[in-house]
């Protein structure tokens, strides 16, 4: 087997971090990385309209508003976090999830 003399002169280090961007689990640098990386991941995928400047996103023009259901599952979860503060209480992230199952269910029992 004949070895590539590129390939040989690359650390191990280097030849992972190539093979990570190439593969998208780190950001490709380099064009090479980038040709890489669009080679295996051929699909494009179109970004919504409020993405496709990513200046915008870094400046925080972009605000993400969650979902009418996701909201109110926040809003509830802050009241419950606020009850337990005022009585000096510690809530799991479990218990919290199972006190908004409890309200959701007693909701739409009615």
């Amino acid at each position: 087997m004949a070895r590539n003399p590129k390939r040989a002169e690359k650390k191990p280090e280097e030849m992972l971090k190539d093979f990570l961007r190439s593969t998208g689990r780190m950001i490709p640098q380099t064009p090479a990385q980038v040709e890489a990386f669009e080679s295996r991941h051929n699909k494009k995928v179109k970004l919504p309209k409020m993405l496709e400047d990513p200046l915008a996103i870094i400046e925080g023009e972009y605000i993400h508003t969650p979902p009418a259901d996701e909201a109110k599952t926040l809003n509830e979860i802050n009241d419950i976090r606020r009850m337990a503060a005022r009585n000096g209480l510690h809530l799991s992230d479990d218990t919290l999830r199972k006190m908004v199952a409890d309200r959701e269910q007693a909701e739409n029992q009615e």
